[in-house]
């Protein structure tokens, strides 16, 4: 009995010290992470694919300021048959994936909603945390940005709230969740700037000069809390400022644009920032009512910080212009003077004509002459 009592023992130590020896040569657990942002556990394209779902992008962040990283998943649905090979235009939606503290912990969905059910965007989907609207002291906001060619077209802006403090009791609708805070969509770009500001651009009917409307949207504040929604939640606050601009970059100089409402639009774009560009788009036999109405304006240009375009109208006439006949721009503008003063709209009548350019065939359109200019009534 003692023999065997033994050679059980030593069996149990041989067996123990394989199973040590063999340590090294497990392989490496499939649920560890080495990462935070690694996530091998969590697949979800086969779960959406299953739904006629893509899945086309997650991101680990922490989207609730819980010091925590949650999953911001972005899909595609609506989807065009596979053989039609348009797929990648299909809309994109997202919502994040949060795991509970709770015993046991479980994964809730929280949709990222735009706004009547609309998407997201329909390109490359970015999404960050930052403390955008800095005065609410809580947590960051989460920004969704949707990128076509590098430019971003789309801003979604959310906040997480919880009116239930505990995860582990039964919700109801509209107590836990990402509170939309505005949504943003410019087919020439959309941008966060200084100032808890976002300027949005959309080609204003002039496709070929490519000129835009430039929407400037600041946050109202409802309760402590700032959102560029109305106080219903369901609708984008009215703009606080609405200019003319360029869709992109201005041209470098006249001889750059063969499109006379563009000139305008430069024109009076560097009027007051700049002393020396602005001449570059005056005739040199322009009539003395160029100078002697200061361009339109009932500022003196010495008084002039800039001017806002408000409008541009302009009927493209290319017979005129392939011939290089003057042709008619009109302009609603704003002067802005350097004590802060802002003048009433005026509507200015220009007349332009075009200057052959010697090594090109077209021209540039300088302004030669102010044909009327009166207060703009709406």
């Amino acid at each position: 009995m003692l023999r065997r009592n033994i050679a059980v023992g030593g069996s149990l130590v041989l067996v123990f010290l394989l199973m040590t020896m063999l340590v090294g040569c497990v392989p490496k657990n499939p649920f560890a992470r080495t990462k935070p942002e690694e996530s091998p556990l969590l697949d979800f394209g086969p779960v959406f694919s299953d739904l006629n779902l893509n899945v086309e992008s997650i991101q680990r962040l922490d989207t609730d300021g819980d010091k925590k990283l949650e999953w911001a998943l972005f899909y595609r649905f609506d989807l065009p048959p596979a053989e039609s090979n348009q797929r990648q235009f299909a809309p994109i939606a997202g919502l994040v994936y949060d795991v509970t503290d709770c015993r046991p912990p479980s994964i809730l969905p929280y949709p990222l909603d735009p706004g009547d059910r609309n998407y997201l965007g329909t390109d490359k989907i970015k999404a960050e945390v930052k403390d955008f609207l800095t005065g609410d002291n809580k947590q960051p906001e989460l920004i969704v940005s949707s990128v076509t060619n590098g430019l971003v077209t789309a801003i979604s802006i959310f906040r997480w709230f919880d009116d239930t403090q505990n995860p582990c009791v039964p919700r109801y609708a509209n107590q836990q969740g990402y509170r939309l805070l505005g949504t943003f969509r410019g087919d020439a770009g959309v941008r966060l700037a200084d100032g808890e500001r976002v300027i949005v651009k959309n080609i204003a009917g002039f496709n070929r000069s490519q000129i835009a409307l430039k929407e400037i949207y600041v946050p109202k504040t409802y309760g402590g809390l700032k959102s560029f929604m109305k106080e219903d939640g369901r609708s984008l606050v009215d703009p606080a400022q609405q200019v003319v601009d360029f869709a992109f970059a201005p041209p470098a100089s006249p001889r750059d644009s063969p499109y006379p409402e563009k000139s305008v639009l430069a024109f009076y774009r560097a009027l007051g920032k700049d002393s020396e560009v602005p001449k570059t788009y005056l005739a040199s036999d322009a009539d003395p009512s160029v100078r002697d109405t200061n361009f339109g304006l009932e500022v003196p240009l010495d008084q002039l910080d800039h001017v806002e375009v408000k409008g541009i109208q302009y009927a493209p006439d290319p017979d005129l212009e392939k011939k290089h006949e003057p042709v008619e721009v009109t302009a609603r503008v704003v002067a802005v003077h350097k004590d802060g003063n802002v003048d009433p709209v005026r509507e200015v009548r220009l007349l332009l004509k075009g200057v052959s350019i010697p090594d090109r065939t077209d021209c540039e359109w300088q302004i030669s002459k102010i044909i009327s200019t009166k207060p703009w009534v709406q």
